[in-house]
Formats: C-alpha cells, structure tokens, sequence
C-alpha cells in the first residue's frame, strides 16, 4: 500500500514577520527538523496577499541553485533553508512563501512578512556655520525625512549635552515642534547644536556650529609698574570679541609709541625697551571690531633712575664751584 506525502514529516519552522533595514542585509530564517534528502527548496514572493500570485525569487535542488526576479543576485540560501537578502531595498517588503519538499515526507510550505524599515535621514539649518549676532533671538531647524515607521523622539543638544525645553532660554526642539528657538543669544550660546532622532533602526544625529558675533571687551591689563631707566617691560592687554578685535595702543592721544606690538599667548603686548624719563605716561588699550562702541583701558609706566642722578651731580657740581 502506497502512503501519500502529507508533509508533515518535514517540521518546517519560520517566524510569522521579520523586520530589515533598507540597503542592509536581511535573513528570512527557515529551517526544517527532518533528515531526509532535500528534493526542493524554493522561495517566492506572494502579490496581493496570502492566496494571490507567487512569484519565485529563489529556488534550490541539488543540482541548481539560482536568485530571480527581483532578488536577481541579491538573495542566496543560508543554513538549511533561510533566504538571505543583500542590499534590501523598500519595494522587497511584503509577505513570502517558502516550499520545502523533501524525499519520502513530501512537502510543506509557510508564511513569512518582510517589513522592510528605513532609517531617517535628519537635515538641520538654515547653514553651516550658522553666525548671527548676539542679543537676538535664532532658530535652529530640524527636518526629518523617510523615517519608516515615525520617529519615537526628538531632542537637540549643545556640545554634546541634552537641552531643556522649554525653558526661559529655548523653546521648541521636540518630535511635534523640531525647530529649536534660542532667545537673547550671548557669547556663552556659541558651539555646535545637534538634533537628535531616536528610530527603531538607530539613533541619527545632525549638527551646526552656531557662532555668535558680540562687541570687544578688554578682559584685563597690566598694572601700573615703574621701570629703571633704559629698562624694558611688556605691557600687556587681554580683550576678546567675535570677529576678532583690533588693538590699538596709545598715550597721551598718539599712537606713535616706542615699543612694538605683537600678539603673545592670547594677549595684545606692547614691548616696550631701553626707556628713557620721557617714556613715564599713561598707556591706554583702545578695542573693537565692529560691534558695539570701542573700549579703552589704561595702565600707568614710570621711569625712574637717570634724570634723577643727572640732577644731583649737577647740583653736587655747582656746591663745590
């Protein structure tokens, strides 16, 4: 008496859905408790849902083994029966069969749904670097695109820190109002800004540098010192400002002075040497760049020593005429 195949023999076992991540790699797994001798392996795609048209994408026996249709070159068999899909693309999503048939046992087929995810793609603006000037209000935008399924969250940090918002100083900056405002910028507002997306795929980050335009401030300059004569000193005058400050050193209202300016560890130095009575003055620090009004300090030089000598030995001299 001949017994027909029922399959069910072949203990076929597949998940019911399995997600990929477009332009990644992606397996349907499928494997099969029996050991008889594999006749058939074939996979295809079914149009219109369960009971609509198969198309074959993959089929294996032992003598030929090939990929079709859409997944020309792109699907190959793995472990006993899984159908691996290189360089997934959005339009492979959709519902699979796989049909096992084995020698003896017959044959079994299941179902399986490919959800094909894609990552979001996250633009921030309106540029990079984004300058503006201080004491106004800017707005950083955050545009999220192709995201499949939505986004779980939005956020955006500042040099790597998460930003509270609202608050007085941001609002917006979320996954329902993405554009971060930042009110009354300062200097203290400048670095890089990121908006940050969490995605079932993965976390994806943007950012900009924001730099902020504020007036020149002198920070701080040297104290008031005395020098012997002919000696030397650097008189040093420390300011800051976005663009960079000009400097200008004077006294008594001219800026054609002795010494020599250059720029030394961060600060605006004028070297001043082999100074003479005539020297001793106010030496005044003029900044600015721009923005805002010019800013001026001083600081006081005194030279002591020759002229001082020269008079006593003149009125030595005159003593003893």
């Amino acid at each position: 008496m001949v017994r027909e195949a029922t399959g069910a023999g072949v203990g076929l076992k597949v998940p019911k859905t399995v997600n990929g991540i477009k332009d990644e790699r992606v397996t349907l797994p499928a494997t099969y408790d029996s050991t008889e001798t594999v006749i058939s392996i074939t996979w295809s795609k079914v149009v219109g849902g369960m009971g609509g048209e198969r198309k074959m994408v993959y089929i294996y026996s032992p003598n030929l083994e090939y990929s079709h249709g859409p997944l020309l070159r792109r699907a190959r068999l793995v472990g006993k029966a899984s159908l691996e899909i290189n360089e997934t693309k959005l339009e492979d999503e959709g519902l699979y069969v796989i049909t096992v048939v084995l020698n003896i046992v017959g044959q079994e087929e299941k179902y399986v749904r490919l959800n094909v995810m894609v990552r979001p793609t996250v633009l921030v603006g309106p540029e990079d670097p984004y300058i503006v000037r201080w004491d106004t209000s800017v707005s950083l935008t955050c545009t999220v695109v192709n995201a499949k399924p939505n986004i779980t969250s939005l956020r955006w940090e500042r040099n790597g820190v998460s930003l509270t918002s609202p608050s007085k100083k941001y609002g917006g900056g979320s996954a329902m109002l993405p554009t971060l405002n930042i009110h009354d910028v300062t200097k203290m507002d400048a670095g890089t800004y990121a908006c940050v997306v969490e995605h079932v795929t993965d976390t994806v980050r943007a950012g900009l540098r924001l730099q902020i335009l504020y007036p020149a401030t002198i920070q701080n300059i040297s104290k008031s010192a005395t020098v012997d004569f002919s000696g030397s000193i650097k008189v040093k005058c420390f300011a800051e400002g976005n663009p960079e400050p000009e400097v200008t050193w004077s006294r008594a209202g001219t800026t054609s002075l002795p010494g020599i300016q250059l720029r030394e560890n961060g600060a605006n130095v004028l070297s001043l040497s082999n100074l003479q009575k005539n020297d001793s003055g106010e030496y005044t620090c003029t900044v600015t760049n721009g923005l805002g009004v010019a800013q001026s300090k001083s600081t006081r030089i005194t030279v002591k020593g020759k002229k001082q000598d020269d008079e006593e030995a003149s009125n030595c001299l005159s003593y003893y005429v």
